[in-house]
């Protein structure tokens, strides 16, 4: 969702730096012990997904401390790592139990590692209860569900999971996905028991706008592609809230497996990715609102900048979703704005965006309270752009 037709400031980057071979950072360490001291909540755990939610949680709280303070060593994978070796120092139950949930929701890669350890205290007599052991046992199946809230920008991803030794009832881990950014970023996510209580906890992590959301519905590949491909890594910008850091981990490896279960040959490829070296076609776009501004006297759309707004409202926009209009993504796109275009072209910006966020609410037909919402947020004063504003951060949006 940003211009790449003309000139501008450099772009906000993430924060994430990626040294030539391993190393540490020392906010490592702390964090490490922190995780060590922690990891007796999870023998309060009852049953595989219980555990596995916890030591999400467990993680999520300890990075989510960090990444506000810390501007570098955000190669977390290799932070995991070194939680792993230090956990299986500590021979007990709870670091059974730890390594247990690592096992479960890190990437493939790091999860073997936290496995070989696991398998020492297991040894050793600390893995008991034996259910816990199933938690490392859950996979996706690759069918899923899909949930979308009113304004088109929020996406609740529910993958059903089993057990790979058929044990259990299994489990649904829901994946709530947010689309007013380009790349897709998985804000939230949780272990149901069904698909009816994930799409009750899906609905209450996106907020009002999803409360009226539709029963799950089975989602086709190319819609999974574009909601799920982007996250098989992510960097660290600094702002992510408390949710999406607990998914950190589970997210990508629980994505991982679900495509080695529903696309063993090939993961497809998400169609705005494709995109992202065909910049989507604005004509069409740029006439229908055009004829709207011409039915209303309305000068927006003579406004010189045009163009490049509505070429930054689309890029990275999926298909489906090219109009829709949620105050986050109106946000987002004035965030954007404000730190890659020059100063003196915002209040050209500021003139066009309300009466393009009311063009688009007429067409995606939203409901008169939800197009008050966008086009208050379309309606703030271009020296408030590029600021936190009520709860909002780049990922997850303020209602």
């Amino acid at each position: 969702m940003s211009p790449v037709s003309r000139k501008r400031k450099p772009k906000k980057q993430r924060r994430t730096r990626r040294p030539a071979g391993p190393r540490t950072w020392p906010w490592w360490s702390d964090a490490t012990a922190a995780v060590l001291a922690g990891m007796d909540e999870l023998l309060a755990a009852q049953t595989p997904g219980q555990l596995e939610q916890a030591t999400a949680e467990l993680l999520g709280g300890v990075l989510y401390a960090e990444v506000q303070r810390q501007n570098e060593g955000f190669q977390l994978d290799n932070w995991l790592a070194t939680v792993i070796e230090a956990a299986a120092g500590v021979p007990s139950s709870a670091a059974a139990r730890l390594l247990c949930g690592i096992t479960a929701i890190a990437a493939n890669e790091v999860a073997g590692n936290a496995l070989d350890r696991l398998g020492d205290l297991t040894n050793e007599g600390y893995a008991e209860p034996r259910w816990i052991l199933q938690t490392i046992l859950i996979r996706p199946t690759g069918t899923a569900q899909v949930l979308r809230d009113a304004y088109g920008t929020r996406f609740g991803v529910i993958l059903d999971c089993a057990y790979m030794d058929r044990s259990g009832t299994g489990e649904v881990y829901v994946i709530d996905v947010d689309a007013c950014s380009g790349g897709m970023a998985v804000v939230g996510g949780r272990v149901c028991r069904d698909a009816e209580e994930a799409a009750a906890v899906w609905r209450d992590l996106a907020g009002s706008a999803a409360a009226g959301a539709a029963r799950p519905e089975p989602a086709d590949l190319a819609v999974l592609a574009d909601l799920l491909r982007a996250h098989t890594e992510f960097g660290i910008m600094g702002d992510e809230p408390r949710a999406m850091m607990d998914e950190y981990f589970r997210a990508r490896r629980r994505i991982q497996d679900f495509w080695m279960a529903a696309s063993p040959a090939e993961v497809p490829v998400s169609r705005w990715e494709r995109e992202l070296s065909e910049s989507v076609d604005a004509e069409p776009f740029l006439a229908g609102f055009a004829q709207w501004c011409a039915d209303r006297d309305d000068p927006a759309a003579g406004e010189p900048l045009l163009r490049d707004v509505v070429d930054a409202w689309l890029e990275g926009s999926l298909e489906y979703a090219r109009l829709a209009c949620s105050p986050h993504r109106v946000r987002l796109l004035q965030d954007l704005i404000a730190v890659e275009w020059p100063a003196d072209e915002l209040p050209a910006v500021a003139r066009i965006l309300p009466s393009w966020v009311r063009w688009c609410a007429e067409r995606t037909g939203i409901g008169p309270d939800l197009a008050a919402r966008s086009v208050a947020a379309a309606e703030r004063d271009s020296s408030s752009w590029n600021a936190v504003v009520g709860g909002d951060s780049w990922f997850v949006g303020a209602e």
